[in-house]
Parts: structure tokens; C-alpha cells; sequence
């Protein structure tokens, strides 16, 4: 757990399809509507937020997978994309639970060429604070 990072040392995605700067606000305040997060403590007047320990959905490396995942705005490959996140940064997940909470059921997808078919998926939250998916077994839900 590193603590004091700020919120654009995050894996948050940033750009027009995703909310771009705007939707960091709502991030923002979703974060801080969050167990363990308050804004700036030390009184740096930077206005960002500290998250003192959050699950992240962070991209599987190695063996295969990319590193890179694609964040979908339903729990299916046909639905529409909204962005990516790449190893090492990742995407704070929705239920801020052990290994990012229930997951769901949905359509099936592979992380990689080659690699078994897998129908589960995790929300997380988007640049906008709306809730999105990524496929589950792409990623490792890491506490930092």
C-alpha cells in the first residue's frame, strides 16, 4: 500500500470517450464517498484525493495475457467500449470488497489468443463514475 497518491497517479482513464477531465470531479467524489479515502489531509491545497487503500482491477502480464484490458460498458465483448487500462495501473473496482466483490455473469471473452473462454466479469469505475465492466479473469484484483 503506498499511501498519499494522488488521484492522477491512479489508473483512472482519461479522455474524450471516457468523461476526459471533467469526469474526474465525479471520480473524485466517488472516491471520496469512499471507505478509506479523504481529500488532502495535509492541507497541500492541491484538492486531490488520497485513497489510503483501495482495491484495483490491475491487467494480467505474462504468459500470454497483453497486460491491457478493455473496459466495457456491459458485461459482454459486443458491448460498447469505453477505454482500456494497462499493467501496472488498474481500475478501481465498484465493490471496494476482497478480490473486488461479486462478480457477474455475462457474455464469454478470452484475454488471449488461444486461452480458455470465461463468462465472468467485474465492475469497476470509470473516469466518469459510472459503473463498467472488465473481463475478470484478464485481471488481479490487488489492494493498494
Amino acid at each position: 500500500m503506498r499511501a498519499g497518491n494522488r488521484l492522477g497517479e491512479r489508473s483512472w482513464l482519461r479522455g474524450p470517450a471516457v468523461g476526459g477531465l471533467a469526469g474526474l470531479g465525479l471520480v473524485a467524489a466517488l472516491l471520496a464517498s469512499a471507505p478509506g479515502a479523504s481529500a488532502d489531509p495535509a492541507g497541500h491545497g492541491t484538492g486531490s484525493v488520497h485513497a489510503r487503500g483501495a482495491w484495483y482491477a490491475v491487467p494480467r502480464t505474462g504468459g500470454g495475457n497483453p497486460g491491457k484490458v478493455t473496459l466495457r460498458a456491459g458485461a459482454s465483448t459486443t458491448s460498447r467500449s469505453v477505454g482500456s487500462v494497462k499493467a501496472p495501473k488498474g481500475a478501481w473496482c465498484w465493490h471496494q470488497e476482497t478480490n473486488c466483490g461479486d462478480y457477474v455473469n455475462g457474455g464469454s471473452y478470452r484475454c488471449y489468443s488461444g486461452a480458455p473462454k470465461y463468462r465472468d466479469w467485474l465492475p469497476v469505475a470509470a473516469s466518469n463514475g459510472k459503473r463498467v465492466y472488465v473481463a475478470r479473469h484478464c485481471v488481479i484484483a490487488t489492494y493498494k
